[in-house]
């Protein structure tokens, strides 16, 4: 069962596993991911997208860098949007 706040559900999935194995374990899932998007699996990306999001939700929640990175590609993004950087 999910709480509400899955923060503390990430956290502890973080450090039960540790950094190094949860790297691995993303490195596979973004295999896993692109092997189904080559092969059109609609349904499996699907799978694939939430098994990276939890991984990738963990990373965010344990590491400040990670955070100040989100942010920053966040505000980048948008700048280059506004300035006409990115065609449509």
């Amino acid at each position: 069962m999910i709480r509400e706040d899955k923060t503390l559900d990430l956290k502890k999935i973080y450090n039960h596993f540790g950094r190094e194995p949860q790297l691995k374990k993303l490195a596979e899932e973004c295999s896993e991911f692109l092997k189904a998007y080559l092969k059109n699996e609609e349904y499996h990306m699907n799978e694939e997208i939430g098994d990276l999001k939890v991984l990738v939700d963990q990373f965010y929640e344990e590491e400040i860098t990670v955070q100040q990175t989100y942010r920053n590609k966040i505000s980048r993004t948008i700048e280059r949007i506004k300035s006409g950087y990115y065609e449509r």
